[in-house]
């Protein structure tokens, strides 16, 4: 492909990647499961990174934040 590209008309959206992860989750698990990035970032790295997204995001679903407090209260 050239670059750049041109510029997309209409909505860049709206036809969906099936090769793209749609969630967080999706995306850890790919991450997990790449075979060409850890050859250049490293597997340890990878992993440390893979442990320490997860750790974070399950901290983040544990609060409630103010809109879903209003929302279901």
């Amino acid at each position: 492909m050239d670059c750049p590209c041109p510029k997309h008309g209409g909505n860049a959206g709206a036809e969906v990647d099936d090769s793209l992860p749609m969630t967080l989750w999706d995306a850890l698990a790919a991450l997990r499961s790449a075979d060409i990035l850890p050859t250049y970032i490293g597997a340890d790295y990878l992993e440390i990174y893979g442990e320490v997204k997860s750790a974070e995001f399950n901290d983040f679903m544990e609060e409630i934040s103010a809109r879903e407090y209003r929302w279901y209260l």
